[in-house]
């Protein structure tokens, strides 16, 4: 096997996503693209988006106009009720009536203040069931109502940019939820296609060990060579035959684990194949590093957990101070004793009341709580902090390790190529009676090696390429931002 072949395999993971099924043969890329749409995990990551999404439409609309109907049904009552007389005295009064009433308003609130402003019809209606059985209604064909909170925290502007934050991160971590699925599907198919050279390399051997036994047979018939060497053989054969039994089973439970990952049926053909050439990537931990902290949802992840800590630390020290609610109202208003009546000639209603809150003694308890969630807000932001180096390293490493295995993954197909190269010489000279039968079993040994390391080398080289993408969420072969396509509901 050359060394070019497997500096052919070498390159990114996600060289421009082309699928290609060939008579039950699936790419990798074709792999990680079906994974990406059909795979349970991609259902799952895309259902957890769609409830941030969902979440955040419902927020947003509860920011618009609201409309309101109210409806009371016809109600009845009976009872007991106190009645106070012109001398002061108490009364008490059996009392029997039906009553209804209807509403319709609209309101909206104001994130800017934190206030909220409605707009109102009220129509009720009363009817004495006892003695005169007298009926009364009563319209407000127009209120207009406002209340502000003043001096207190303004939850509206506080949940609108938390929640703008939590959907934004949720774009970017399902972005990178399609990341690690491909991170997890090259696994699978580095694992199914390694298990695939194995049953190939143990048929091959097979096929070798039953040729130089019945030679071992024919030499041993003649004189020519010992019983011990034709044992050893026969030995050899019978080893190559349980060897290939156990790579079939390997490789049918390697290429079921592929289709589990895939969300495809157990009987669908599948066949797995070396991957196609691809550019070698070239990428400085610096520049690595950069585009990471641009795009990575580690960032967004902890300015949202510091912006809930300040959101913690300014309620506590609002809820401790002076704090005030200043509600309005204006309006028009009737009562009659018909419907009609009691729209005509309304009378204007008005009113205005500032009700205050002054904390006096709180034996400490404001205190302890701005203390408290200032420690925590510390908290948070040494250990973004923290995290923020950790991935720092981690990214830096990755592209330094990135490098390491392409180096070795050179070393590996050159090793494997020489080792090839030395058994097919040893077997040839094993034939014509120049060497002994065990030179040829440490050559066959030796070419097996080689070819099991320069294929585990190049599975890592791909997960490597495929985790250092699902951690920057960058293609540095496009050099662009990844992006990944939402599924629709």
């Amino acid at each position: 096997m050359k060394p070019s072949y497997f500096l052919f395999c070498l390159g990114l993971l996600f060289a421009q996503l082309q699928a290609q099924t060939l008579s039950g043969q699936l790419s990798l890329d074709a792999c990680i693209e079906l994974a990406q749409t059909n795979s349970p995990a991609a259902r799952i990551a895309g259902l957890d988006f769609r409830v941030t999404e969902r979440t955040y439409d419902a927020f947003r609309a509860s920011l618009k106009p609201q409309l309101i109907f109210n409806a009371d049904a016809p109600g009845f009552s009976r009872t007991i009720v106190d009645v106070l007389q012109p001398d002061g005295s108490i009364a008490f009064r059996a009392q029997q009536q039906t009553f209804s009433s209807v509403g319709l308003s609209v309101s909206q609130v104001i994130p800017q203040t934190g206030g909220r402003i409605s707009l109102g019809s009220y129509l009720s209606n009363f009817t004495n069931l006892r003695d005169s059985r007298e009926v009364f209604w009563q319209s407000t064909p127009i209120s207009i109502r406002y209340t502000q909170p003043i001096l207190q925290p303004n939850e509206f502007r506080w949940n609108q940019r938390q929640q703008s934050m939590r959907f934004e991160l949720a774009g970017v971590d399902f972005v990178q939820d399609m990341e690690f699925i491909a991170v997890e599907i090259t696994s699978f198919y580095f694992e199914a296609l390694i298990a695939k050279l194995n049953m190939e390399r143990a048929e091959f051997n097979l096929a070798n060990n039953d040729t130089i036994y019945t030679i071992s047979k024919g030499r041993f018939s003649v004189g020519k060579i010992a019983e011990n060497e034709l044992l050893q053989s026969e030995l050899s054969y019978m080893n190559a035959q349980a060897s290939f039994e156990q790579a079939k089973i390997s490789y049918d439970q390697a290429i079921q684990n592929l289709k589990t990952a895939l969300g495809i049926a157990r009987e669908e053909e599948l066949e797995v194949f070396l991957p196609p050439a691809l550019p070698q990537v070239s990428v400085s931990p610096e520049y690595a590093l950069e585009r990471a902290l641009a795009h990575s949802p580690l960032v967004q992840q902890l300015e949202l957990q510091k912006f809930s800590a300040r959101r913690n630390l300014q309620r506590a020290k609002l809820n401790g101070r002076f704090s005030a609610n200043l509600n309005a109202s204006f309006g028009l208003n009737q009562t009659a004793a018909t419907f009609s009546e009691s729209y005509k000639s309304p009378v204007s209603q008005q009113s205005v009341s500032l009700g205050v809150q002054i904390p006096i003694i709180q034996w400490g308890q404001t205190k302890a709580e701005v203390d408290a969630a200032l420690a925590a807000m510390q908290s948070t932001e040494l250990a973004a902090n923290q995290s923020t180096q950790e991935f720092k390293d981690d990214v830096y490493y990755q592209v330094l390790g990135l490098r390491q295995l392409y180096r070795q993954l050179e070393i590996s197909a050159r090793s494997d190529t020489v080792a090839q190269k030395r058994y097919e010489i040893t077997k040839n000279r094993y034939l014509i009676g120049k060497v002994d039968i065990q030179s040829l079993f440490i050559a066959q040994a030796e070419k097996d090696a080689a070819q099991q390391t320069n294929v585990a080398n190049l599975r890592a080289y791909y997960l490597a390429l495929a985790r250092l993408r699902a951690t920057t969420l960058y293609d540095f072969i496009e050099d662009r931002p990844l992006q990944a396509i939402i599924p629709k509901e």
